[in-house]
């Protein structure tokens, strides 16, 4: 599924919400994000969806708040070198983990997820 993240515009993306779900603590911790997709292709067929990154192991969010619009995305994408992949990899054991990165527009915010998984389902 993350090659097809890759595939999307990210572009001016509304960003709806974000959900951390820590209620089976290191056997699921999930992070949830809620978009509602732009008018420009490529994007799944529905207008919203929800971004589901499954076994997570790092979430950085450096949000600004103070401005009064709707948070869109400016860009999206892998960081393949960020420096806590291979440490979380040292100390666990774990492989396949990867790390995508959401960078809004109004508000410069940072987000930031290590996981090993991510689905896209669409908003029910």
């Amino acid at each position: 599924m993350l090659k097809q993240l890759l595939d999307y515009a990210w572009h001016d993306v509304g960003l709806i919400d974000i959900v951390l779900d820590r209620s089976k603590p290191g056997d699921a911790d999930t992070v949830r994000i809620t978009v509602e997709w732009a008018d420009w292709e490529p994007h799944p067929p529905e207008k919203r969806s929800i971004i589901e990154f499954t076994d997570c192991y790092r979430l950085e969010a450096a949000m600004n708040f103070g401005i009064i619009c709707y948070e869109t995305f400016l860009d999206a994408w892998p960081e393949e070198d960020h420096p806590h992949i291979a440490k979380i990899q040292a100390w666990s054991g774990i492989t396949g983990l990867f790390c995508w990165v959401f960078e809004t527009n109004s508000t410069a915010s940072m987000i930031k997820i290590i996981a090993r998984d991510v689905t896209i389902k669409p908003l029910s």
